[in-house]
């Protein structure tokens, strides 16, 4: 089934070589920022692990005495491991309920105009019924 009968048109430009310049521009921007978020994203990934393991080193060192009396008392190192994560867990744990829902709006509204965007340097123009 071609472009056309999938209610795909293609766009009809007076100067061809000035359409071309245009999409080489868009695909250009968008290969700029491509390469731009990838170690932005890399940087936030590590200061989060960075956040996190300050956070459980913060907690154990705060906790040192409680641990050492749980120790003295017959607790293995398992079980004060578990104590520890678990107390460690639950900011986790919230703060990925509110990020996800708020990651996956912002995301969803980003890569519609995505495809929309990618399939204009295509020349081809989504219908009415799929345009974000």
């Amino acid at each position: 089934m071609s472009l056309h009968a999938r209610g795909f048109t293609r766009r009809s430009s007076e100067n061809s070589s000035r359409s071309t310049s245009r999409r080489c521009t868009r695909i250009q921007d968008l290969d700029r920022r491509t390469w731009m978020f990838g170690p932005f994203s890399g940087v936030a990934a590590l200061l989060a692990a960075t956040g996190i393991a300050g956070m459980a080193i913060a907690t154990v060192e705060r906790r040192t005495k409680e641990i050492g009396i749980r120790k003295a008392l017959g607790a293995r190192a398992d079980q004060v491991l578990i104590l520890s994560l678990a107390r460690l867990s639950r900011p986790l744990l919230w703060a990925n309920l509110i990020a996800r829902p708020c990651a996956w709006w912002l995301m969803r509204d980003w890569l519609n105009g995505f495809a929309s965007a990618c399939l204009s340097i295509c020349g081809c123009s989504l219908p009415r019924r799929w345009s974000p």
